[in-house]
């Protein structure tokens, strides 16, 4: 059957249930009619022959219920039918209902949280050009997982660095921003001339942290998320 005749016919079935209900009914009820009276004419009684009548039909309502099943768009009807179903249950509940929908809503927040935290921690790539190659190098020490790493170190790691483009130090700071309505501590760290570089990022305005500033103090770039300073 070609598509637009089955969504046709769908839709007439949809449309005219009552009247096929009331259709099935009837001629079920003739063939039952029919059956009996074949069963008392062979010489049972009536109650007998209807009870035989039944059996050879297979049930009146189970009967329904395989023509129900082989019409077009069945399972939609019965999806209908189980949501009225479950809304008049709601309905006359309104406290079962309030607690489920309570539960229901904890349990959408619960999960968004912690999918939010998970998405930012492990999937969101980083906010840098090509930040899938950027790694991060740490020292480590028996039943120490990390610790800092010594300058001496960084520009030794620098200077015999092979299978590294770039390489970039940088410690977490806290500093002291004055202003007119008072003092305020942010966030910020301390970094390596050649951390613009390694992330492949630009200040806005002004000039990046060069060799020149590279051992000189109080050169500091403000951040939306950080002040950074050498």
């Amino acid at each position: 059957m070609r598509r637009s005749r089955k969504i046709g016919s769908f839709f007439r079935t949809f449309l005219r249930r009552s009247r096929l209900e009331r259709e099935l009914a009837e001629e079920l009820q003739g063939a039952l009619a029919e059956l009996i009276a074949r069963k008392m004419r062979s010489g049972l009684p009536p109650d007998e022959a209807r009870r035989c009548a039944l059996i050879e039909l297979g049930g009146v309502e189970q009967v329904k219920e395989d023509v129900r099943h082989a019409r077009i768009g069945y399972g939609v009807e019965t999806t209908l039918r189980d949501i009225r179903y479950g809304w008049h249950g709601l309905w006359r509940s309104p406290g079962f209902t309030a607690a489920v929908m309570i539960t229901i809503a904890l349990g959408v927040g619960a999960n968004t949280a912690v999918f939010s935290a998970v998405y930012g921690v492990l999937w969101r790539p980083l906010p840098f050009p090509e930040s899938d190659r950027l790694i991060r190098l740490f020292q480590a020490k028996q039943r120490e997982n990390q610790n800092p790493v010594s300058p001496l170190n960084y520009l030794d790691w620098r200077a015999r660095a092979t299978s590294l483009e770039h390489l970039a130090a940088y410690r977490h700071w806290s500093y002291e921003l004055v202003g007119r309505d008072g003092k305020e501590m942010v966030p910020g760290a301390r970094v390596s001339a050649s951390l613009f570089h390694v992330l492949g990022v630009r200040p806005i305005l002004g000039r990046p942290f060069g060799r020149r500033y590279a051992w000189a103090m109080s050169r500091v770039v403000c951040s939306a998320r950080r002040t950074i300073s050498t």
